[in-house]
């Protein structure tokens, strides 16, 4: 599935899109931007040709983004927020038999959906890709919490401690590791190959991090 450009959260906006009319503006960029991309790249995407077919005036785009690489980054960080979102649900309802069972499905949610981004020209998705890994941490900490339930109930690591922050750095770790390979496979999406060494890395880590004599205390 190709990555939709949806509204980005208000904060991440030059000046917040509240009222319903503003709101239509910057999803038309958005939609606007998406279709240049997939039809000629990154190097397509400029502002007086997105102004033309959003139907709105270069001063009204600036309103809301400072340049190209802010409405892009605004765009992902918002797809990467909902994803982990959606991931933290799939792990809520997950029982896990092992952590070998929880790093597998957390790399499974990862390469699915960093690599196979069927639509997208390979040479598109190579440029985007690495534009992901800045907010690798910004997703981890969305999905921190979940991952530490999931710990706790499951009783993966017991008598370990991990804070949110420990999680947090791991998971980003991770992200981080399969937005890379991803980048470097993205022509033969050998997307086993890369789950299969992220999957070793979060483990490896969530392993020798299991040193403090406490009980895992799960987020509420």
């Amino acid at each position: 599935m190709a990555p939709s450009l949806v509204p980005p959260a208000a904060s991440s906006l030059r000046q917040p899109a509240q009222q319903a009319r503003a709101r239509d503006t910057v999803l038309r960029i958005l939609q606007s931007a998406r279709s240049i991309l997939l039809s000629g790249g990154e190097q397509a995407l400029t502002v007086p040709r997105l102004a033309q077919e959003a139907g709105v005036s270069q001063p009204t785009f600036y309103r809301y983004f400072g340049d190209i690489n802010e409405l892009i980054g605004a765009a992902l960080l918002r797809v990467v927020l909902r994803r982990a979102a959606d991931w933290a649900a799939v792990i809520d309802a997950h029982h896990f038999t092992s952590d070998a069972n929880l790093a597998d499905v957390l790399t499974t949610l990862g390469t699915r959906n960093f690599m196979k981004i069927g639509g997208v020209p390979p040479a598109l998705a190579r440029s985007l890709l690495p534009r992901l890994s800045p907010l690798a941490r910004q997703a981890a900490s969305a999905l921190a919490p979940a991952v530490l339930r999931a710990i706790a109930r499951c009783n993966l690591a017991p008598g370990t401690a991990f804070t949110e922050e420990t999680m947090t750095a791991l998971l980003a770790g991770m992200l981080s590791a399969t937005i890379v390979m991803a980048t470097l496979n993205i022509d033969r999406l050998r997307s086993e190959e890369t789950r299969r060494m992220a999957a070793g890395m979060f483990l490896g880590g969530l392993r020798a991090s299991c040193r403090q004599p406490e009980a895992v205390t799960a987020p509420r």
